[in-house]
């Protein structure tokens, strides 16, 4: 099994490591590697906010939260850590070849960061002897809204709010029963009076109530117009809102890989690409992602081998801004008026500009790209049989780019000119003068970029001794150091007002003082570590381990940047006793363990330069 800088044999492991294939990963209907993680490990927690593509907003946890501070598990992908929890769920799961676990003390071997565990991702490599091999695998998956809320419609909607109009109004009548003394109405056009006269009181009533006001006709379920004192013209028809907001949509997944060997050398490459979507309907709402990647081993000589990892990933994210949160996603407005006007302008409904569709269609977006080019080494020395030699040189350059622009849009107001109204007043005839009305007019329209850089280097170089003394000895030690390092820039600039409808990139914008902000920064951290480790069992039935690592940090002031971690554990295989074997043949495996380690944790949420004091300056 993959264990921290190397592989240990599972039976005589010690440290409570857990291990998942690639192809469990594979044969789940799911790109994002996280999230097809969810279930497969013992202790291993994965939720998330929102199921939309690239809104997930995921928090991973090994056994619980084990701080105050977010601490997450630290992820570390063919030997190299992830510069993201992003870059984790942007792997392809079909170039996994398996995913390990660490759990417990033996987690040290990662030192300041690991308090959180440590995930370990293995990528598939040629294997000695493979034949030249070409492999596809497609998935489409529907995507359905698994419990729709029930929405009443037109009819029924009206027909409780009249009733419950009437019972807030319930008084004594002083003989034992109940009496309505009024009817309660507000400010909603609903409550307007359709006709005076003519209507049958409600039961129980103690007040002339014969008009029939609008909601009472709305509780008959029909479409009908209807034009107010202002000569507004107001459209009421049932509508389910959430079903032209969510529906079932259409995910894809295509990949295809190749994989061979020579007599020198062997290789593994593919390419990915999947298109999730949410289950919104009404617009475009999800992300694309492009995968490639090539691992090569190549043997110089029989005792000498180099070993290279290049992947690419390109994550296209693209959402609607407005329309997603619970007071304009549909499930408060009334399902009592179409979604567009006779015209095919969105309909103004409340007349103060709230569509649910509008918002969501016409309101903005959110994007974003995010690139990760990963580029690795290695060169291996055999340089005795019990004796090797590691050195490689790792980096990750990250590009992470998000756009987002809120956009001025209209929706219709019809207004009635050139009135006709018979003998009664009732109005029999009009022209329709539909108005428009602005929303995020002005200021509240705005474009913003945000353009982030990440470049991160790893070096390490690594000795590793194994040797079995008189058949039932087994020693491995392990001895090795790291250095790190990470730099980071970015760039922030927005400007409100946008001068043009439909476009809205940075130069559309308002170059007023008080219309345009540019912020920025960047900073660097490092790390160096030294790491190692000492193993032994006797025959395979009694073991022990310990390790140690010394990591130092540029987080912290200089004086205090270096701290120790380290964990010692013992394990004893019960089922390779005698006693057992001959008493309880039926147990293959049965082992006792222990570790106890230390970690540290919540250096990953420090701020590059949390140890600096900052004053701040006014007037």
């Amino acid at each position: 099994m993959v264990v921290g800088y190397g592989t240990q044999k599972k039976a005589t492991l010690t440290g409570a490591v857990a291990s998942v294939s690639g192809d469990v990963l594979e044969s789940r209907p799911v790109s994002n590697t996280a999230i097809g993680l969810q279930g497969q490990i013992p202790g291993l927690t994965i939720t998330r906010t929102s199921a939309r593509p690239g809104d997930e907003d995921m928090t991973i946890q090994l056994r619980g939260a084990s701080s105050t501070n977010k601490v997450e598990p630290l992820v570390i992908i063919d030997g190299v850590p992830a510069i993201s929890n992003t870059e984790f769920s942007s792997l392809n799961p079909n170039d996994i070849e398996n995913v390990s676990v660490l759990k417990d003390a033996s987690a040290a071997i990662y030192g300041a960061r690991a308090a959180g565990g440590v995930i370990l991702v293995t990528t598939k490599k040629g294997k000695k002897g493979d034949k030249l091999r070409i492999s596809y695998n497609g998935m489409v998956t529907a995507n359905t809204p698994a419990n729709m809320i029930p929405l009443a419609g037109m009819r029924d909607f009206a027909s409780t709010m009249a009733e419950a109009s009437y019972q807030d109004f319930v008084e004594s009548d002083g003989n034992g029963g109940e009496v309505i003394t009024q009817r309660y109405v507000n400010g909603q056009t609903w409550n307007n009076v359709l006709a005076v006269g003519g209507k049958t009181p409600h039961v129980g009533v103690s007040f002339d109530d014969t008009n029939l006001l609008v909601i009472d006709k709305m509780a008959l379920g029909d479409p009908f117009t209807y034009v107010d004192t202002n000569n507004l013209i107001h459209y009421y028809e049932s509508n389910n809102w959430l079903d032209l907001l969510y529906g079932t949509t259409w995910s894809t997944q295509h990949n295809i890989g190749i994989q061979g060997s020579s007599e020198r050398a062997r290789w593994s490459a593919s390419l990915g690409y999947a298109d999730d979507r949410s289950v919104i309907i009404a617009t475009d709402d999800g992300i694309k992602k492009y995968n490639a990647r090539m691992n090569a081993d190549y043997d110089i000589t029989k005792w000498l081998v180099f070993n290279m990892n290049i992947s690419y990933s390109n994550r296209y994210k693209d959402s609607p801004l407005d329309g997603l949160d619970g007071n304009n996603s549909g499930m408060y407005d009334a399902p009592a008026a179409p979604a567009y006007t006779p015209s095919g302008n969105y309909y103004d409904f409340y007349v103060c500009g709230r569509s649910p569709l509008s918002a969501m269609q016409a309101g903005g977006r959110a994007k974003q790209e995010f690139e990760t080019f990963r580029y690795s080494n290695t060169l291996t020395a055999q340089l005795t049989k019990d004796l090797k030699a590691t050195g490689s040189m790792s980096f990750i350059k990250n590009n992470n780019v998000q756009t987002e622009y809120k956009t001025t849009y209209y929706v219709g107001a019809p207004y009635a000119v050139n009135i006709e109204k018979n003998g009664n007043g009732e109005v029999i005839g009009y022209d329709v003068n539909e108005q428009l009305n602005v929303v995020n007019a002005g200021t509240k329209s705005y474009a913003q970029e945000r353009s982030q850089r990440t470049f991160y280097e790893n070096y390490s170089l690594q000795l590793d001794y194994n040797h079995t003394f008189g058949n039932v000895h087994n020693v491995a030690a392990m001895v090795g150091a790291n250095a790190e390092k990470r730099t980071y820039k970015n760039v922030t600039a927005k400007r409100t007002d946008l001068l043009y409808d439909g476009l809205f990139d940075l130069n559309t914008g308002s170059a007023g003082s008080t219309n345009q902000t540019v912020t920025g920064g960047s900073n660097a951290q490092g790390y160096i570590s030294y790491l190692t480790r000492l193993n032994y069992n006797y025959a395979g039935k009694y073991m022990i381990e310990a390790l140690g690592r010394r990591d130092g940090t540029s987080k912290f002031h200089v004086d205090y940047r270096w701290c120790n971690f380290g964990a010692a554990s013992v394990g004893w295989r019960i089922s390779e006793e005698n006693f057992v074997k001959k008493n309880v043949k039926w147990l293959d495996n049965l082992k006792l363990r222990a570790s106890y380690g230390v970690t540290g944790g919540a250096v990953s949420e420090l701020g590059n330069y949390d140890y600096l004091s900052a004053i701040t300056l006014s007037t």
